[in-house]
Formats: structure tokens, C-alpha cells, sequence
């Protein structure tokens, strides 16, 4: 007679945990061919039946030391396994196949629609119309669901394309499950999204006059891109073709006759952001003598405008290719004009300033027609002859008393520097009198009791410095607390040596600070919820211990704790006072 028997597996369920994915459960999955897959760590319970509908179940036990045990099967590693059953009467085979799945999805980011940049320092880029796709295969139960987070928002179940529209850094983990709850290792993209486009002008440097420039005068190109960097500058002058710029040489347009030109340029970063063209409609005049000038010392560009120092000189040269060149004259901010020699320091005096000069050959008189004639203007510059404006602030716990400001340890110092000219380079400080300076980054704390002294320095563009200092008093210690009954006590307890009072006490609580002074209490009795204090502690009941415990707060909330114990008498006791 043939055995009919049902084997049916049980197996426990772990959670698996990781720092930032969910938790996901080992389980077991059956599919559509009725094949049963479980994860391949997951212990295996084997149970018999005499029936279909397993009405009968008998857990299978099996021979551990000479003993029968029920006990689990665990299966050795990630494949297909089987329990064979050898039917003598048929001579058949019968094998009952187990999938043990013990590898976890294999998911990939895939980005599209944008431009690709790797920079040196190996951080990417992407340009506009990016999205990203996730897919994850799996090779034996089958992909379950794959998660995202994306700058750290908490995993989210993925659902479709993800479109990214705004600039920016993003941070992109991702993962993925399988049906019996392998968790793939979380992976993670990170990548700057840059949808700006590059920023361009001109520099004029040497001789001109508004727009109209000599041959010996210097064009520049400048561009910035403050995310993925300038891949190409182009321009061209008139309707020549488009030619790539070296931002470290002048533009070449020495071929150019007399007359009115036209500068296009444009800038593209290495993301396929595209600048808007400028254009630069200028005058040509190619009438000699030229004459030029050059800065020597500090100098710094910012928003269109050229700063100098009060170091900085100014260079004035002049050049006839025919008769020679019989004087050099110059005016500084409508003075009047004077000879020429060496180079000369730029005024003193904040401010705009304007350097106006020219150059007479030896075939021309001084009239003031032919001066007019020969004048040529620089473009306008500043003179930054002052460091940085500087202030600074608190945030967090303050206490003033008369000039003394006190912190605590949670009190960050907060430098400010604002320069309205060439702007702000840097801030540095040193703490009580320390000669190292230090860079300043994002708030300064201290956490050393007593009276310090900063020192800071605001650094400009073109090396002005201001410096400032502020002194405080860093306290850390909380009040002292005090108590005090309403009455003399009656005794001690014997055991616990504790004052004896009556029910109807009151207890009165004090404290006193050493530089802020008191600013609240709390008490709880007896373990309970804490309360604050109002000025007295009272309602006690008879023959109870009560331990009653303070937190008591500065005007720094600097904070301090204080216990004390005491019990109340029966009735009968107090009427023996």
C-alpha cells in the first residue's frame, strides 16, 4: 500500500537591521508554480501528514547522539535543495525541492536627459533635464520592492523616474528587497546638480576713452561657473567665426583696421549650461602715440568694479612708432596736469577716483584743442583704504551685569565682517592673547570658568584689516540651594536618623548664585513628576518618609541639584511635642 504524506516547512522569522534601511523580515514566498522559496539562513522545521488539508501534523524528529530530537534543518547555502523518498513498490524517485535564497537583489542607477562632469576632484556633475531610474534584478525569488532616500530623507518606496529640476547637492542611497527578505547593501550616488550657467565680462586695461580703445590697449575675457567650471569661452569679433579664449592672454585683434567693432563672447560650462552672448560695441583708434597704463601692487576685482590698495602705484607708458614721444602728462580726479617720471602712488583718500593721461609727440603744440584731442581716460577704479566693518553677537544664554556680559558653555560668539568695497576676505581671532591666529568658521565656544578676551580681525580683498575685540565671562556653575522648615523638628528617627515633623510643616526653599543670579526651581517628592516651586512645600500626610529632590536653574540656566529627607510623625506623636 503506497504512503501518501504532505511535508510541510515552518521556519523563524528574523528582522533584519541596519542603521538606515527598514526593517524587512526573512520569510518564505511561494510562486505562481508552487515552488517554495526561504531565505537561506532561516532554520527548517519538517512536519508529516496523512492528508491533504494537513489536519494531522506530526513534527519530524530526528537522531542527534542516539537520541531522537526535534530539531531544525538548516540548509548549507544559497541553491536548490531537496528531501528524496524512494517509493520500493513503483521503484520511483520522489524528490520534494526547497529554494534556499540567500542573495539579495542587484539594483542599478541609471541617469538620463543631462550632460556628465567628473572634475579632478572626482565630484560629478550633471547638467539640465536629469532624471534617474532605478532597476534591480533578482536571481531566485524574485525582486519584492526597491527603496530610495535621497539627502537623507527617510526611505521611501520606489515608484517611477525621479525628475530633478533644482540646483543643487543630492545624496542618493538605494536598495532592494527580495520576496524572502534579502536586503541588498545600500549603495549610494552623490552628485551636484548644476543648472546655472556660466558668467562673463570684459576688462579693459591700458588707454580708453568710454568705448573707444587703442591698439595698444589690453582686451580681456573673465568667466566664472561657481559649480561644474567653464568648459569653453568663445568670441569673435564682427562676423568671424567663434574662436576658444585664453583667459590668460589678451584677444588678438591687432588685425582690426580703424572704425566701430563688435565683441560677441559667450561662455559654456562643462555641464552644457550655455551663457546668454554679451556684446561689446566698441571704437577702434589706432592714431598714434598710445599710451597705456599698468598697476603695480594690490588690486582685486568684484561685481565690475577694480579696487586697489592704499600700496598700490600706478605705471603711465607712452609709445610713438614715428616722431617719439616728447612729454607724459597726467590728472589725478580733475587736478592739474604734471610731467611724468616715475610711477606713483593712487590717492589716499577712499573713494572713486579718476587717473586721466596723455602723451605729446614732438610735432605738436601744447594748445588745449590738441591736449583734448590727445586725452585718454582709464577705466574708473576705487581706492579701499579701510579693513572690513566688523561686529559681533551672541546666541544663546546671556546675562549683563553692569559692562560685564556672562555665557555659559552653550553660548556660541558669533563674528560679523562686512566690507562695502573690495569685500570680505577672511576673519581670524585669537583667544586671550594668544599669538596664533585662527580662522574663523561658524561660531566660536568656550568651555573654561572665568573672564576671556577675543580678539578678532577682519582680512579685505585687497589685505586692509580691521581688528576688534570683546570680553565676557564664561560661568558653568548653577546656584547653591537652601531649605528650611517652618518649624523645629521633634526628634530623629532612630533607624534612618532622619528629622521627625509634624504633617502640617512647610518647607522653604532658597538659593543664591555666584554671578547671574537665581532664576527658577523645581522639586519632586518622592520620585513623583516635578513641579515648580511657588514659595512653599507643604500638604504632607502622617507617619510618611518624604525625599524631596531640587533642580534649581541660573539666569545662564546653568543648573545645579540638591537633595534632602525627612519624615512625619504618627497623630499621636505630635500632640507629644
Amino acid at each position: 500500500m503506497k504512503l501518501t504524506f504532505t511535508v510541510l516547512f515552518y521556519f523563524l522569522i528574523y528582522h533584519l537591521m541596519a542603521q538606515e534601511v527598514l526593517n524587512h523580515e526573512k520569510k518564505s514566498h511561494v510562486d505562481s508554480l508552487n515552488r517554495f522559496y526561504q531565505q537561506a539562513d532561516l532554520p527548517l522545521y519538517l512536519f508529516v501528514a496523512t492528508d491533504k488539508k494537513g489536519t494531522d501534523l506530526h513534527q519530524m524528529s530526528m537522531k542527534t547522539n542516539g537520541e531522537m530530537r526535534k530539531e531544525p534543518v538548516f540548509l548549507d547555502g544559497h541553491g536548490l535543495h531537496s528531501f528524496k523518498h524512494f517509493d520500493e513498490v513503483d521503484k520511483i524517485e520522489q524528490r520534494f525541492y526547497i529554494y534556499a535564497d540567500g542573495e539579495a537583489p542587484k539594483t542599478t542607477l541609471n541617469f538620463s536627459g543631462a550632460n556628465r562632469y567628473m572634475n579632478h576632484e572626482r565630484v560629478i556633475f550633471y547638467g539640465q533635464g536629469l532624471f534617474t531610474s532605478l532597476n534591480s534584478e533578482d536571481g531566485m525569488s524574485g525582486l519584492d520592492s526597491i527603496f530610495y532616500s535621497i539627502n537623507e530623507i527617510s526611505y521611501q518606496p520606489y515608484q517611477g523616474r525621479i525628475d530633478f529640476d533644482q540646483e543643487g547637492s543630492y545624496n542618493y542611497k538605494y536598495y532592494a528587497t527580495d520576496k524572502v527578505g534579502n536586503i541588498e547593501t545600500v549603495k549610494e550616488a552623490k552628485y551636484i546638480v548644476d543648472l546655472s550657467t556660466p558668467n562673463s565680462n570684459y576688462v579693459i586695461n591700458g588707454v580708453s576713452v568710454g568705448n573707444t580703445i587703442s591698439s595698444n590697449t589690453k582686451l580681456f575675457l573673465e568667466t566664472i561657473d561657481s559649480l561644474s567650471g567653464v568648459k569653453a569661452l568663445k568670441y569673435k569679433f564682427n562676423d568671424e567665426e567663434f574662436k576658444d579664449v585664453n583667459v590668460q592672454e589678451p584677444l588678438d585683434f591687432a588685425h582690426l583696421e580703424d572704425g566701430d567693432h563688435v565683441l560677441t563672447f559667450f561662455a559654456e560650462d562643462n555641464v552644457g549650461n550655455i551663457e546668454t552672448v554679451e556684446k561689446f560695441e566698441f571704437y577702434l583708434d589706432k592714431s598714434a602715440p598710445i599710451t597705456a597704463a599698468d598697476i603695480i601692487g594690490d588690486r582685486f576685482l568684484v561685481n565690475g568694479k577694480l579696487f586697489f590698495s592704499g600700496r598700490t602705484k600706478l605705471k603711465i607708458t607712452a609709445v610713438d612708432n614715428k616722431v617719439g614721444v616728447r612729454d607724459v602728462l597726467y590728472s589725478v580726479d580733475d587736478e592739474d596736469f604734471k610731467s611724468y617720471n616715475d610711477p606713483f602712488y593712487l590717492p589716499s583718500k577712499a573713494g572713486e577716483h579718476v587717473v586721466r593721461f596723455f602723451s605729446i609727440d614732438h610735432l605738436q603744440n601744447q594748445t588745449d584743442a590738441e591736449k583734448d584731442a590727445f586725452l585718454h581716460k582709464v577705466s574708473k577704479f576705487y581706492v579701499d583704504l579701510v579693513g572690513p566693518n566688523l561686529s559681533h553677537l551672541f546666541e544663546g544664554p546671556t546675562f549683563e551685569k553692569e559692562d560685564t556680559v556672562f555665557i555659559s558653555d552653550k553660548t556660541r560668539l558669533v563674528l560679523n565682517a562686512k566690507d562695502n568695497e573690495s569685500g570680505l576676505q577672511y576673519i581670524a581671532y585669537n583667544i586671550n592673547g594668544s599669538s596664533k591666529e585662527k580662522e574663523y568658521d561658524n561660531g566660536i565656544t568656550l568651555d573654561k570658568e572665568g573672564l576671556h578676551t577675543v580678539d578678532y580681525h577682519g582680512y579685505d580683498n585687497v589685505n586692509n584689516r580691521n581688528t576688534n575685540s570683546v570680553t565676557f565671562m564664561v560661568d558653568l556653575e548653577g546656584p547653591d540651594v537652601y531649605h528650611h522648615f517652618s518649624i523645629d523638628d521633634i526628634g530623629k528617627d532612630n533607624q534612618s536618623k532622619l528629622s521627625l515633623y509634624p504633617h502640617y510643616v512647610s518647607v522653604f526653599l532658597a538659593a543664591t548664585d555666584k554671578h547671574t543670579g537665581y532664576k527658577r526651581m523645581y522639586y519632586s517628592i518622592n520620585g513623583k513628576q516635578e513641579q515648580p516651586y511657588i514659595g512653599v512645600i507643604d500638604g504632607f500626610k502622617r507617619n510618611k518618609k518624604y525625599n524631596i529632590k531640587i533642580r534649581c536653574l541660573d539666569k545662564l540656566d546653568n543648573e545645579k541639584e540638591y537633595n534632602f529627607a525627612f519624615k512625619t510623625v504618627k497623630k499621636k506623636e505630635e500632640t507629644q511635642e
